[in-house]
């Protein structure tokens, strides 16, 4: 696996070329050089750190804007613009998930996982919940 090479396309998807009158290309990629295995577990690792960081930031505004609608209906206000009332969970969906999995050396099915996860607490309006959860595994 060592000679694996990354390559992304330069901005710009089609190029134009001047000596060409009218003709268009697809743009050259550039290679971003050899990543090993622990460069890529790094990337990763980055990018699950910066998942969850922003997962608990959404969690913290949630909270709040669970306390101004509640502020809101104290005065009689409509909460939500008329829209339906979305679920609001204390966890992701994803910590609820990885909660249910905890301890489970076999694995489970997806179904298994959803109804796991509503009996754990998480709320779902969701008219196939399931689906939800094959997205949140990314099966």
């Amino acid at each position: 696996m060592s000679g694996l090479v990354l390559s992304i396309p330069v901005v710009g998807i089609i190029q134009r070329h001047k000596s060409e009158g009218r003709k268009y290309s697809m743009a050259r990629t550039k290679s971003v050089g050899n990543l090993t295995i622990s460069d890529l577990e790094q990337l990763l690792n980055r990018s699950r750190s910066k998942i969850s960081k922003l997962e608990k930031k959404r969690a913290k505004v949630s909270r709040k804007l669970d306390a101004i609608d509640a502020q809101i209906a104290s005065l009689g206000g409509s909460v939500g613009a008329g829209s339906a009332v979305r679920a609001r969970n204390e966890q992701s969906l994803s910590e609820v998930i990885h909660q249910v999995l905890q301890g489970k050396s076999g694995g489970m099915k997806v179904a298994d996982i959803a109804a796991a996860s509503l009996r754990a607490g998480y709320m779902s309006k969701s008219d196939n919940f399931r689906s939800v959860c094959v997205e949140e595994v990314d099966l």
